[in-house]
């Protein structure tokens, strides 16, 4: 296949994909949480630009934005400057800096290893859940939601 062929396909491919996946998180999740990423600045990056604007980051979000608010659900965004990769997700404690080559640490206060992006997930998912109970909504275990003052629905 010539490059131009196989350049046009991958990026097909890759809004099916994108299509698919919104489907998929906003059916599955009351709530989904995501980080707002500056993807002009990501494609900055020779080694990562081919992959970050294949994957169409942006549009992604803005397709779990239009499902999420069609179907009366959550999407969470986090802002970008929101220190999730180098803030301890056990016990809280920020690191001044963190090189993006360094992909574990271990949290000086409480010894506790991390896997940079693991980390990030968790701590997106945390303040995710904060901005969700500051907007009146009780987040349960299992991901379900009710409004706050509401009687519980039986399952």
């Amino acid at each position: 296949m010539d490059p131009i062929k196989a350049r046009i396909h991958r990026k097909v491919e890759g809004k099916l994909k994108s299509i698919t996946l919104s489907r998929q998180l906003i059916d599955e999740n009351q709530a989904v949480i995501v980080e707002t990423l500056k993807v002009k600045n990501m494609l900055k990056n020779r080694k990562l630009s081919k992959h970050i604007a294949d994957a169409s980051w942006s549009g992604l979000i803005q397709k779990l934005e239009y499902k999420a608010k069609e179907q009366g659900k959550h999407l969470v965004k986090i802002d970008q400057w929101f220190a999730s990769s180098k803030t301890c997700s056990f016990c809280g404690h920020k690191l001044e800096a963190l090189s993006l080559k360094v992909r574990d640490w271990q949290c000086p206060a409480c010894l506790i290893r991390h896997n940079r992006d693991l980390n990030a997930a968790l701590n997106i998912r945390a303040q995710g859940i904060l901005t969700l109970k500051a907007a009146g909504l009780s987040v349960s275990a299992n991901g379900g939601k009710r409004q706050s003052g509401h009687e519980p629905v039986a399952a």
